[in-house]
């Protein structure tokens, strides 16, 4: 097979592969999602799968970049601070090790989704700002609480919100761009009666619903909200360009695999 093939065969192996795990597992595990992509790779490269695999792994390690954050949610995330609000950065993906019983293989801890939150350098891009505007970065670090789960985004928020209840919490605005994951959320207010969930779908698609138009409609109700809120912002495709993030894989995945040395 002609190499002129293979871009296309990588983006499909990448994106094919990448969550399967989800499916497979119940969970994100970034070991097989290399082992995934590795496995449909190997069937037009003729490199040991297991050099595929580290280099697929080694790849997606090192893609997270700062210019991925979207400007605007980083805004929305410093004014709510600013404003006085908490912020929870709340996520699904690759966390803690995992141990496949049917298979008898342990799968070592990567802990993906906090590395593309440090590699996106969002603490320290608000910490810089406050440091700049407040002459205290303190702030942001007392601010922000990162929930990341391994498997379910709803059982998490769920214990979230019974510790806001206990705080006195009245008011709670949560962002997701997964519309089933707002349906889930939207459920939960019967079990909460003390505090008014507020939820966005951030439908990246529209204008009316992007992360510029929610940046817009918190700005809104800062303004006439008396109690103080908090903020529930998802990670992927909400503050962090996710795609970006999956196409630079592919990207070096792709100049990699054409180098005879870029196996590793």
């Amino acid at each position: 097979m002609k190499f002129e093939s293979a871009p296309s065969q990588v983006e499909k192996a990448v994106m094919e592969n990448y969550w399967r795990s989800m499916e497979t597992k119940g969970r994100h595990v970034l070991a097989l999602s290399a082992e995934y992509i590795a496995e449909a790779l190997s069937r037009f490269h003729k490199q040991p799968i297991n050099e595929i695999k580290a280099l697929v792994l080694k790849t997606i390690l090192e893609s997270p970049e700062p210019e991925d954050l979207r400007p605007e949610a980083v805004d929305i995330i410093f004014d709510g601070i600013m404003n006085g609000e908490k912020v929870f950065i709340w996520t699904v993906g690759d966390e803690g090790e995992y141990v496949d019983e049917e298979r008898h293989i342990a799968y070592p801890e990567y802990n993906f989704q906090r590395r593309k939150i440090d590699g996106s350098g969002l603490m320290k891009t608000l910490q810089e700002r406050a440091l700049k505007e407040t002459g205290d970065s303190q702030i942001i670090t007392e601010s922000i609480s990162l929930d990341i789960n391994a498997e379910n985004k709803i059982s998490s928020l769920r214990k979230t919100l019974k510790e806001l209840a206990q705080k006195d919490i009245r008011q709670v605005f949560v962002v997701d761009d997964q519309q089933e994951n707002i349906h889930a959320v939207e459920e939960l207010q019967k079990d909460f009666p003390e505090i008014v969930i507020h939820t966005w779908w951030l439908n990246n698609s529209s204008d009316k619903g992007d992360i510029s138009a929610f940046k817009k409609f918190i700005e809104e109700q800062r303004k006439t909200v008396v109690d103080p809120f908090v903020l529930v912002l998802d990670w992927d495709d909400t503050i962090y360009d996710e795609l970006k993030r999956m196409k630079r894989t592919v990207h070096n995945l792709e100049q990699s695999l054409s180098n005879p040395n870029g196996l590793v």
